[in-house]
């Protein structure tokens, strides 16, 4: 019992030594942009492990009508997610290994499935577009 609360303080103190970094105007390792809110939902695998879904809203982030032609974007997802040529071959060996989760609550395809070779893009990225319900976030 007590090694599980323990585990999950740590987890959550390290999430919010994270947090505290990537929103610092000095310290945020996403310069020029910077985290200026964020929605994170915490859960727990099968086991009891922690992991976290992170959302976060960046300052300085473009702001363009969604179309194939959006450079500005194209721009800040290679500038904060870039791989160099020497890592391609090691991305190639991750295989994605089917588990009870992939196919749960009658799901016929895995979910991982929606997601694409980074490498067989030709920018070298993907994007994926916000559902037509959701908003910009208030501010701050």
């Amino acid at each position: 019992m007590h090694s599980s609360v323990v585990g999950v303080t740590y987890f959550h103190n390290l999430m919010c030594v994270i947090l505290n970094v990537l929103c610092s105007h000095i310290h945020s390792p996403f310069k020029p942009y910077r985290v200026v809110d964020y929605f994170k939902r915490i859960e727990f695998q099968r086991w009891g492990s922690p992991h976290a879904h992170i959302l976060l809203w960046l300052e300085n982030a473009p702001d363009e009508i969604i179309s194939p032609n959006i450079p500005e974007t194209i721009r800040l997802a290679t500038h904060l997610v870039s791989l160099g040529t020497s890592l391609w071959p090691r991305l190639r060996t991750k295989v994605h290994q089917h588990t009870y989760c992939c196919y749960k609550r009658g799901n016929t395809r895995c979910g991982l499935a929606l997601l694409s070779d980074p490498l067989e893009s030709p920018r070298g990225c993907f994007l994926i577009r916000p559902h037509k319900t959701m908003s910009k976030p208030r501010d701050a």
